[in-house]
């Protein structure tokens, strides 16, 4: 029997001491909800830094509110997940060096990076007030977010109750492994690509479908897939981040291929529920190509997989692709070259 999923969730260690300092509601709030509701997450930690600063806090600020100390003591001895951290994306580490190298920020987005398989949801104070972040930034929030893979960034002042959005956050992300695992499938059979890729990262990359065809064939074809559902807006495109993503995933599969062979292609994809690619993103994917068969002599071949989600499948656990819901496109505009292929859910 598999273990009930949970949100994985990092507190900033600075609410602990808004809520026991500094008297602020909102943070008392949160971290009374969080305490009700322990089964819907596991708390996250770096086991170091991070860590260390919890212990900071619990040592050696007074304890007007014994409550805040005890729930951070169970946070910290009770069931808990310890994240190495991952490097930042050169995007985000100027501003946060610049900004709020001071704060836990650093830590707790490099921490997310770590955490690329699962997700890492953080906790922060609320914009505006005393403690300031780069993520209160609308701009670098959407950035980070779309850089690092499963970041969800949460504020103390949000007006949902916590166990609701844990609960929003829990259910997105069993779509989202539902997805890759059959986008993944499909993407396999159609091209006959049996053998998955037995590690969930490829040379440090997340690859979310990683097939290949068996050691031995003349000229073997590897298919690698970046998946993007759309859980919230389907009319938003697959942009140019997306194909850079696509790109380093290119590079790290291509480091191990040749490992195994001396001939091979790799066939690159982005699976998605989204109803385009921008055109920006399209002239991304020529030069991304081009360069790759010029600098590391590898064929490259690039699909936009277009995939239409059943009716309602937002409130379903359970649902599937049928082959006929798929559209593959070779080309931007493309027409002869797609694949039509419908959909069926149970």
């Amino acid at each position: 029997m598999n273990p009930t999923p949970k949100v994985y969730l990092t507190i900033d260690p600075d609410i602990f001491i808004a809520a026991q300092e500094h008297d602020d509601r909102s943070c008392e709030q949160r971290l009374l909800e969080l305490r009700d509701n322990r089964a819907l997450y596991w708390f996250v930690t770096d086991g170091k830094t991070l860590h260390q600063q919890y212990l900071d806090f619990a040592t050696k600020h007074s304890h007007r509110k014994p409550w805040v100390i005890l729930f951070l003591d169970e946070l910290l001895h009770g069931p808990k997940f310890n994240l190495p951290p991952g490097r930042l994306p050169i995007d985000i580490e100027p501003a946060i060096i610049s900004k709020c190298s001071n704060t836990p920020e650093p830590q707790m987005l490099s921490m997310a990076v770590g955490a690329q398989g699962f997700g890492l949801t953080l906790l922060l104070p609320s914009p505006g007030g005393r403690f300031s972040r780069c993520l209160h930034e609308k701009a670098f929030k959407s950035c980070a977010e779309g850089k690092i893979k499963g970041l969800q960034v949460r504020f103390v002042n949000d007006p949902k109750p916590v166990k609701k959005w844990l609960k929003a956050i829990l259910n997105e992300r069993q779509h989202v492994s539902l997805f890759e695992s059959q986008t993944g499938s499909w993407l396999a059979r159609k091209n006959q690509c049996p053998k998955k890729y037995p590690y969930e990262k490829a040379n440090g990359q997340q690859v979310d479908a990683y097939y290949y065809q068996i050691e031995g064939t003349r000229q073997r074809l590897v298919c690698i897939g970046e998946c993007k559902l759309r859980f919230e807006d389907e009319s938003k495109p697959i942009e140019p981040d997306d194909i850079k993503q696509l790109g380093r995933k290119i590079l790290a599969v291509m480091e191990i291929e040749r490992k195994r062979s001396t001939s091979f292609v790799i066939k690159a994809c982005v699976l998605s529920n989204a109803k385009e690619m921008n055109s920006s993103a399209w002239l991304l994917v020529k030069d991304v190509v081009t360069r790759i068969q010029k600098e590391e002599g590898l064929q490259v071949v690039f699909s936009f997989v277009r995939v239409q989600m059943p009716t309602g499948w937002k409130n379903k656990p359970d649902w599937n692709l049928a082959d006929e819901v798929i559209q593959e496109f070779f080309e931007e505009g493309d027409k002869e070259n797609i694949c039509e292929l419908g959909s069926q859910s149970r």
